[in-house]
């Protein structure tokens, strides 16, 4: 369990969670968990190489690529940069407090 104010430093108060639970180092949900399952067991062990599901892991450890079919504005993409795309694709102001800035170049 973490406290809010340590791992979202400068977030704004109001948008902040007073704790965040995460998972010890080497665990996470199961396969099945994120599609609804239940596993029968409380621990199970893992025999599946990992694949690019949404497991809580910390970004540090789990590096990504980013495709795109467009020419990004940016040389070095971060998963924070993900939603204030969205936000700009779609017209929508991106909120100041917001970390990341839009990948794709506007188009004339």
């Amino acid at each position: 369990m973490y406290q809010g104010h340590e791992i979202f430093p400068g977030a704004p108060p109001e948008r902040m969670p007073d704790l965040q639970l995460a998972f010890r180092d080497g665990y996470r949900t199961s396969w099945r968990t994120p599609l609804g399952g239940i596993p029968k067991d409380l621990l199970e062990p893992n025999l599946k190489k990992w694949s690019g599901d949404h497991a809580a892991s910390d970004v540090v450890d789990t590096p990504g690529v980013i495709l795109a079919s467009r020419r990004l504005a940016a040389d070095d993409p971060a998963i924070v940069d993900l939603a204030p795309t969205a936000l700009a694709f779609f017209g929508v102001p991106v909120p100041a407090e917001m970390e990341g800035h839009a990948l794709l170049a506007a188009t004339p």
